[in-house]
């Protein structure tokens, strides 16, 4: 998941949003696992209970969409 516009250590589990989204540098540590040759699954976490009220459809799109970007896929 990724934060936006909230400072890491004030940030609660419902600021969460799709990841690329937000502020954090996630592109290092994609880089990194990528470096190290890790290959196993990444999950996706959709602690905003603002996505719960969405259709699954939507979200999980949205959510294969984010991680498509993120992962170069």
């Amino acid at each position: 998941c990724d934060v936006a516009g909230v400072p890491r250590e004030l940030m609660a589990d419902a600021d969460r949003v799709m990841p690329g989204d937000g502020d954090f540098r996630l592109g290092p540590i994609i880089e990194r696992l990528k470096a190290i040759g890790y290959t196993g699954a990444v999950s996706l976490e959709l602690l905003n209970p603002v996505l719960w009220q969405l259709p699954p459809v939507q979200v999980a799109d949205a959510g294969a969409t984010a991680l498509g970007r993120l992962l170069g896929g």
